[in-house]
């Protein structure tokens, strides 16, 4: 009897450090693990951002900013994949998030495809925007904070020299991004939108988008910047809500799911387009709605 017990403690002792050198060796069999293992690494180290931020190698970059939380940031993966493998020129991501999905996004470009990508991850402070945000209209969703981060980049990002360009999370980029980022812009300019309220897009949808639905125009500081509140407020290159000709949606360079219905929803047109971009994510946090 006592034979068979030592050699049980023995088997038994074989088997935990077999266990601890699997787990040492050969992560990679373990993806939670593995990404568990980069961050106590020190990958995702500010000091490591920083570096990347600074580094020379950025200088000649295309900057592209994207803002989401964790209700949406599956829609940031997809559209920073459909830049990336889309665009022959160098890109550097600015991304901005809320505290919850710091870590989540992290581990979900580092352990994918997009794990080559240069990019710097900021958590928008949300006590920015604490009692400013007045929705007008029925979409309570844009009150989110979120939203408004576009509007802090230059506070954000402040070492950014040279342009950036910002491009909402429900988006997809089928073009060369450096060709929208090359852009001509008029002197003394430094924003440039997308007018679409007058276009074919404008008339194809029901959705209002002039800055009067947003802005309050009675405010002091807006009235200094004199914009006409009839302008379009977002950028609005298609709204894929509406069935129109494949042909036409491959032939678009940005394709826009302006409104309600995103397409990592359970109604939404086009998901076919998004989900050629779109990675799994190895957490399973976030699952596209699909229908039965």
């Amino acid at each position: 009897m006592a034979l068979c017990s030592t050699k049980k403690v023995i088997l038994l002792t074989v088997c935990v450090w077999l266990g601890f050198m699997v787990v040492i060796w050969f992560p990679e069999l373990l993806p939670h693990l593995k990404s568990r293992r980069n961050i106590d690494k020190g990958i995702y180290r500010q000091e490591a951002d920083d570096y990347k931020c600074n580094s020379s190698l950025h200088k000649d970059a295309v900057h592209v900013c994207i803002t989401s939380d964790k209700n949406t940031i599956g829609g940031m993966i997809a559209l920073i994949n459909s830049i990336y493998s889309n665009t022959k020129h160098h890109v550097f991501f600015h991304l901005v998030v809320d505290a919850e999905s710091q870590d989540h996004l992290r581990i979900w470009i580092e352990t994918t495809k997009l794990k080559d990508i240069h990019y710097q991850i900021k958590v928008f402070p949300e006590n920015w925007v604490k009692g400013k945000i007045k929705v007008r209209g029925g979409r309570q969703d844009l009150a989110k904070p979120l939203n408004y981060a576009r509007y802090y980049l230059p506070k954000l990002f402040p070492d950014i020299k040279g342009r950036v360009l910002f491009i909402d999370d429900d988006s997809i980029v089928q073009g060369d991004i450096k060709e929208l980022y090359d852009m001509d812009l008029s002197p003394g300019h430094a924003v440039g939108f997308s007018s679409e309220c007058s276009s074919a897009s404008r008339r194809l949808t029901l959705m209002k988008n002039n800055y009067a639905d947003y802005i309050d125009f009675k405010s002091k500081n807006i009235k200094e910047m004199k914009i006409d509140p009839t302008e379009c407020a977002l950028i609005l290159v298609l709204d894929i809500r509406n069935k129109l000709h494949k042909q036409f949606i491959g032939m678009a360079k940005l394709l826009h799911w302006n409104g309600r219905f995103k397409p990592w929803g359970r109604v939404s047109q086009h998901k076919d387009v998004w989900n050629k971009y779109y990675i799994e994510d190895p957490t399973g946090k976030f699952k596209p709605a699909r229908k039965n």
